[in-house]
């Protein structure tokens, strides 16, 4: 793709401050699952976010990108910056963006990639790149580009690292099989360390046989060491499909991390590594009692007793609650004591198989309960089969059903959870906060049941169902009197994550 462009990046070096408006917080009055009205808001910590805006006329349009911090209910603060001017004619991908309603995918314009905050909420980690940039590279001088650190107030800002060589997104552009006609997955999340002092991500490196390919890394933020984990082959991914070759998963521990490999033709596979740089790979091992059972993209252990979906056969995806077990020095660590607790017959629970359309499972802070997103209608209170947010307990059984989203007009046969145009109710479950027993998700539509919003929102929910309130709301796509379209929308965000 071939355009006039001109690109250009900025780290606010006296960080702008700016009040957090009020219209930016809507609060929605919430029933907890006993059916009692919920009381006081759900306390936010500092979490951090990107702005994408575009606009288009007839000659071509422009692009804005801009990282900013919000300090939990105050102020917020502006960080990075990255725009690109006098952009030519493009097809309407400014348009194609704002009908998507998936703010995540300006990560293929350039600018912010990665980020993530610390589970202390104290420190924040992003990275700046326009290597893969769909519309212009090397613009970015070479001190604008790279992985830095700040505080959650804005202040200590430094360079810690290279930017990877492992895009953080997959783009199919074209796609026939997409309703926009693009298909884009990301994985832009820097992994935090149960203690914080280091994250994980993926970039290129040197494998086995002495072959560059994708591997994991880690940083030390105190020291800024940068240490390569695994020493793994190549692998191949699917042409022409939004497969993420490898993914970081989270930390088990401080020293232990678990990530997901998918190659072509092989189900996908759960695997551990230790921190240390010694590149010994632990396989997860499924039990036998599902045979051609897989791992979803989003496989992530954070206790020893913890609920995944798994892919059975047929691409359905079902939620299991398993006991993860490793003996010293073995080979393979153990899922056991396996219990189904959905039975669905979907390919979306939990999180599904496709990786644009990945979501997490949470389990409650009592560990009594596991939160989901799912699109069935066992409960007789889902007729249009759209994306719901689900909780159940993990012994099985007391399914719930957390929201009641009501799409535009009946979906597809073929529809399934994620991030999608109208008339679907887009719905990804992405963070939780233990302290407050909360968990976020984005989405655009109106959790009271309102139909469609006008663009994607970001939302809080007590575990329980209630509190329901959005946190982050951008205009969307709005066309002026004079024709000129422009769209605002928000993605990526990272929250503080939460370990037991």
């Amino acid at each position: 793709m071939t355009c006039s462009t001109r690109a250009t990046s900025r780290l606010v070096g006296s960080i702008a401050r700016i009040a957090c408006a009020s219209a930016l917080v809507v609060a929605f009055c919430g029933c907890s699952d006993d059916g009692e009205e919920a009381t006081g808001d759900i306390e936010l910590r500092p979490f951090a976010y990107v702005v994408n805006e575009c606009s288009e006329t007839s000659s071509g349009w422009s692009g804005h990108r801009g990282l900013r911090i919000r300090n939990g209910e105050g102020e917020e603060i502006v960080v990075n910056e990255f725009v690109l001017h006098d952009l030519g004619p493009q097809g309407a991908l400014c348009r194609v963006y704002g009908m998507g309603r998936q703010g995540g995918a300006a990560l293929a314009a350039g600018g912010i990639q990665r980020l993530g905050v610390s589970p202390d909420a104290s420190t924040v980690v992003f990275e700046t790149t326009d290597d893969y940039s769909i519309f212009s590279t090397g613009t970015m001088a070479p001190e604008e580009e790279g992985i830095f650190q700040l505080n959650a107030d804005g202040s200590g800002l430094r360079r810690i690292g290279d930017a990877s060589r492992n895009p953080a997104f997959r783009l199919v552009l074209p796609d026939p099989n997409a309703a926009l006609g693009v298909t884009i997955s990301h994985s832009s999340e820097f992994r935090f360390s149960p203690n914080g002092k280091r994250i994980a991500y993926t970039d290129r490196g040197i494998g086995i046989g002495g072959v560059d390919a994708i591997q994991i890394f880690t940083i030390d933020l105190s020291t800024g060491e940068r240490r390569q984990v695994t020493r793994l082959p190549p692998i191949t991914r699917q042409e022409g499909t939004d497969v993420h070759e490898v993914l970081v998963t989270g930390f088990l521990t401080d020293d232990l991390l678990t990530f997901v490999t998918d190659e072509v033709n092989q189900a996908p596979r759960a695997h551990i590594v230790r921190v240390d740089g010694d590149g010994e790979v632990v396989d997860v091992s499924l039990p036998a009692a599902l045979p051609g059972a897989a791992v979803a993209p989003e496989f992530k252990i954070t206790r020893r007793r913890a609920v995944v979906p798994l892919q059975l056969s047929g691409q359905i995806s079902e939620l299991f609650a398993v006991t993860f077990d490793r003996e010293s020095g073995s080979a393979t660590a153990q899922l056991t004591d396996v219990l189904q607790l959905t039975h669905f017959g979907r390919p979306d629970t939990g999180g599904g198989t496709e990786y644009s359309n990945r979501g997490k499972v949470f389990v409650t802070r009592d560990g009594t309960r596991a939160v989901f997103s799912a699109s069935p209608e066992p409960l007789e209170t889902n007729p249009l089969r759209n994306c719901q947010l689900y909780s159940i307990d993990t012994l099985g059984g007391e399914l719930r059903q957390l929201t009641t989203f009501v799409p535009a007009s009946p979906l597809p046969q073929d529809y399934v959870c994620g991030l999608g145009p109208p008339p679907s109710c887009s719905l990804l479950l992405i963070a939780q906060d233990l302290p407050s027993d909360s968990v976020f998700f984005e989405g655009n539509c109106d959790p009271q049941g309102g139909g469609l919003l006008t663009t994607e929102g970001y939302f809080v929910m007590r575990a329980d169902g209630s509190g329901i309130r959005q946190i982050i709301d951008t205009r969307g796509a709005v066309t002026d009197a004079s024709g000129r379209l422009s769209v605002e929308l928000a993605g990526p965000f990272a929250y503080p994550e939460s370990f037991d």
